[in-house]
């Protein structure tokens, strides 16, 4: 009586399993990538809405007796929280300035200032951020910031 103690993977075993690997790689692929995407979006619009919250919460206490503002600029890849009227004659030694992952753009307002006490923005619309085929507003109206 002879055995066959022979132990381990055939060649054809061990293709079939890489095969099967590759094949559910393949397919997960996109959701995973749309995931992350949608992961780096989100994160852009929650940085976008708390500063322009945070913009007009310092206008409203009257912080360093000035009103507040946001800029978003496309050429420099970032938004800037600021101290002034306006962007232009703002104090630049006291911006706060927010990096945008690479990739994203944003296109609508591209200022919003928050009027002392009251907080009324300077302008109302919408900032529109997108990242790939992935888009997300943001509303800035007189009754508040949300996200769409």
């Amino acid at each position: 009586m002879i055995k066959n103690n022979k132990k381990g993977f055939t060649l054809l075993e061990l293709l079939i399993v890489i095969g099967m690997t590759v094949i559910v790689f393949a397919f997960s692929m996109p959701f995973g990538l749309r995931y992350y995407r949608g992961q780096i979006i989100d994160e852009a619009t929650n940085n976008i809405i708390d500063t322009l919250r945070n913009a007009r919460q310092y206008s409203v206490l009257q912080k360093n007796d000035s009103p507040f503002g946001v800029n978003f600029t496309n050429s420099t890849g970032n938004f800037v929280l600021f101290q002034g009227s306006d962007y232009s004659t703002r104090a630049p030694l006291l911006d706060e300035v927010y990096p945008l992952t690479s990739g994203i753009s944003l296109s609508g307002l591209s200022q919003v200032v928050f009027a002392k006490q009251t907080g009324t923005p300077s302008a109302t619309g919408t900032i529109t951020v997108s990242y790939d085929i992935l888009t997300k507003t943001v509303l800035v109206s007189d009754s508040g910031i949300s996200k769409q």
